[in-house]
């Protein structure tokens, strides 16, 4: 929203347009939104497989993600996720899997925690269901 409280951005849903440069455009987001795949309480980290409908750049660029998880998608341990990708055959696996536990931490310069380096500052989980 902008400061009268007008909306000043739009939203767009990835890969939808082959002349739009995808990537440029998560990185412009101030939001990202995920459906994940799955989640681990163990953990506390959420999964997102990547395909051609599925971009990474929406989870990674962004300021903000927002990640929205279905129940059923919930697991204790990560073995129940990663279970399934095992059986698959190598054709059927998805171009990516994306663990992510939250903001990146790094103290590499000079022992100065930096947060958010790597990804989104902020990460929202909306469980529904």
């Amino acid at each position: 929203m902008g400061r009268r409280g007008c909306w000043v951005g739009a939203l767009q849903v990835w890969n939808t347009s082959n002349e739009e440069d995808w990537e440029a455009r998560a990185a412009e987001a101030d939001i990202g939104v995920v459906y994940v795949d799955g989640a681990v309480v163990h953990t506390g980290s959420i999964v997102v497989l990547s395909s051609e409908r599925k971009g990474r750049s929406v989870s990674l660029l962004p300021t903000v993600l927002m990640a929205i998880i279905p129940t059923e998608r919930i697991q204790t341990r990560l073995g129940e996720i990663l279970t399934p990708l095992d059986r698959m055959n190598r054709e059927e696996l998805p171009a990516g899997i994306h663990f992510i536990s939250g903001p990146s931490r790094s103290a590499d310069i000079e022992n100065d925690l930096t947060i958010g380096v790597h990804g989104p500052g902020i990460v929202y989980a909306l469980i529904v269901g």
